[in-house]
């Protein structure tokens, strides 16, 4: 029984510990993008020097690494920047 018990528990734990891993990449991902971005690339189609930076910026491990794709969308639900 306690066998049991102790690796549902572990199981528990597991899942809490990918789940705030996940939040806290997110969370990392939304700051360190934001931090690049200003609202004038938002209002106009962007420039081709802003689309090389941020290309440059989403290459960035600390972004990307486990990514599987990202997306930047404006309030209204425009997609801005995909990859």
């Amino acid at each position: 029984m306690g066998l049991v018990v102790g690796q549902q528990l572990t199981r528990v734990v597991e899942r809490r510990t990918l789940a705030n891993a996940e939040k806290m990449a997110t969370a990392t991902t939304q700051l360190l993008v934001a931090s690049q971005m200003s609202a004038a690339d938002l209002r106009a189609p962007i420039a081709p020097e802003r689309r090389a930076a941020y290309d440059a910026l989403f290459r960035d491990p600390r972004i990307t690494q486990g990514t599987a794709r990202l997306a930047v969308w404006d309030q209204g639900g425009t997609v801005w920047y995909a990859t």
